[in-house]
């Protein structure tokens, strides 16, 4: 029985010397990957900075406005545009043509859209 207990006591101090290596090996990791993500956005701020040093605040300003406005107005063409879906269906109402017996036409009938098919 004591001989079961000494294994069990060093399966145990191995385990645990395992452990203490991992966490040691992991902190180590978090800390070089936390360091350079501090360096890459110290890097990223300097170039803005430097970025922002070359034109004046009133440039910056305008290049903002004029994005912002570029978006809007893209936006308030594009929600009236229709589905490039719905364009390639050949689902859309066409006129009704009343014809005489020699084919001439005696009458165009249409709701809101006068519209003729024709074979391109």
């Amino acid at each position: 029985m004591p001989e079961s207990k000494q294994s069990l006591k060093t399966s145990i101090n191995n385990l645990k010397a395992t452990t203490k290596l991992k966490i040691f090996k992991l902190t180590k990791i978090l800390k070089t990957s936390i360091h350079s993500l501090r360096v890459n956005t110290l890097k990223t701020i300097k170039n803005l900075a430097n970025f922002r040093g070359r034109i004046s605040p009133r440039q910056f300003a305008f290049i903002i406005i004029l994005l912002v406005g570029l978006i809007i107005f893209m936006f308030t063409i594009l929600k009236d545009l229709p589905s490039p879906s719905r364009l390639s269906s050949d689902e859309f109402p066409v006129s009704t043509k009343i014809l005489d017996r020699n084919g001439q036409i005696l009458y165009e009938i249409y709701a809101d859209q006068n519209r003729t098919p024709i074979k391109i």
